[in-house]
């Protein structure tokens, strides 16, 4: 069982409303909480191996998110051994594609092949494999890493992904076409040519298109996002309103799936859910000729499922 201060406790379970004092109540108390958070991110896979781990809890998301606005270079490995857990999805939800690119780029510290075991280990999530990747580009973005050393980067993954079909290939053409690294145009036509890129993901044709508008030209503004702080990254999740706790209580007792009622290890998809409708914030106005499919998306390939759980 996880073993909170008394401080930290108000934060172990989902809560309505979003808990904005206890959280700035940690903040204030920087010394103090920082070896009560990292102490459970290193219970985290203890829990989840022993199979005690309770879908409501929240701890462990707040720990990632305050962790990264303290800066905490000493989460980084924490963090890492967390995106390398089997069965990723159930324990962050889409906390796999939002939360750990984030953490993984606000603790980083030393050189980018701290990323490489993550992003190569066949076990792992391939999202989460590809948070990594997502992570390097955070870095690039906030130019924490140089121009050469994010190219060399890019050519040491390209040795070291599976020669297989696997959603980590789609994040790394992603980066190179989204910071429109032209010079490896030729080992992306390679990918598609061999499936290992998929074409449901995004377009050859569009990759080529968006390549020869040339350098400083991508638009790395939404999918490239550095966290902020704890107050604006997860206030507004929707697991924190009213209307997701009178779902809850509707749902007790009832089986989750994916039409069907959530619990707390799907807070960040039912965030996603909420800001994806018209009255929230909307991203940048930049259209592909054909969009990239989101692991939440319908798959294209038409059965209905989402592309998680189906051609993913």
């Amino acid at each position: 069982m996880l073993n909170l201060p008394d401080f930290l406790k108000p934060l172990q379970f989902v809560t309505q409303p979003y808990p904005r004092a206890a959280v700035a109540a940690v903040l204030t108390r920087r010394e103090e909480a920082i070896p009560a958070l990292l102490q459970v991110l290193k219970q985290v896979p203890f829990e989840w191996a022993k199979g005690e781990w309770n879908p409501d809890w929240m701890i462990h998301e707040f720990a990632l998110y305050l962790l990264s606005e303290f800066g905490e270079q000493r989460a980084f490995p924490l963090i890492l051994e967390i995106a390398r857990l089997p069965a990723l999805d159930d324990l962050l939800g889409d906390g796999v594609t939002e939360s750990l690119p984030k953490a993984l780029a606000a603790t980083f510290s030393g050189e980018l092949s701290v990323f490489y075991p993550l992003i190569e280990d066949q076990v792992a999530d391939e999202f989460a494999r590809g948070a990594a990747l997502c992570a390097i580009g955070v870095l690039f973005k906030q130019e924490r890493v140089t121009p050469l050393d994010f190219e060399s980067c890019l050519m040491e993954v390209h040795g070291i992904i599976e020669l297989e079909p696997t959603h980590v290939w789609d994040m790394w053409v992603s980066l190179v076409v989204d910071f429109r690294c032209t010079f490896l145009l030729d080992k992306v036509r390679a990918l598609y040519e061999r499936g290992f890129a998929d074409s449901g993901f995004q377009l050859l044709a569009d990759v080529e298109a968006q390549l020869r508008k040339g350098e400083g030209t991508g638009d790395v503004s939404y999918t490239y996002r550095a966290f902020t702080n704890v107050h604006d990254d997860m206030s507004s999740w929707y697991c924190f309103s009213d209307e997701y706790a009178s779902r809850s209580d509707e749902c007790d007792g009832n089986e989750d799936d994916d039409d069907g009622c959530r619990t707390g290890a799907d807070a960040i998809e039912d965030h996603l859910w909420f800001v994806s409708l018209p009255s929230s914030h909307m991203r940048p106005p930049y259209v592909r000729e054909s969009r990239k499919v989101s692991r939440n998306d319908p798959c294209p390939c038409g059965s209905g499922k989402k592309y998680k759980k189906c051609c993913s």
